[in-house]
């Protein structure tokens, strides 16, 4: 081991970090920071900043949000060659360390 190992931020942390901001203000605007740094072996699908910019003036209107509304849904992971998509939507950073999981940085 050739550097100092660190204990990985908490996902919130962890989304401004590596300059996620979009996603953090998301979190913070729908009240989910504690359920998400709370929760246990998660893994969290989140898009860029430019994927943020994509839906443009809706962002504004996102109201709260209970975390059962993420419960439950099915969704797909699947890789085609070297590239790693959820659902139709390709991961463009994947594996990103979080105490309690992982994030994958999505394009859209």
């Amino acid at each position: 081991i050739d550097t100092v190992l660190a204990v990985p931020a908490s996902p919130a942390r962890t989304t401004i970090n590596t300059d996620l901001t979009s996603f953090a203000g998301a979190l913070t605007r729908v009240g989910l920071v504690e359920a998400i740094n709370s929760s246990r072996d998660i893994g969290i699908s989140a898009p860029s900043n430019s994927g943020f910019e994509a839906i443009g003036s809706a962002l504004p209107t996102i109201s709260p949000l209970n975390l059962e509304n993420f419960l439950g849904q099915n969704i797909t992971t699947r890789r085609d060659g070297s590239q790693l998509f959820v659902n139709s939507t390709k991961v463009i950073t994947a594996d990103i360390p979080t105490s309690n999981g992982l994030i994958h940085v999505l394009d859209k």
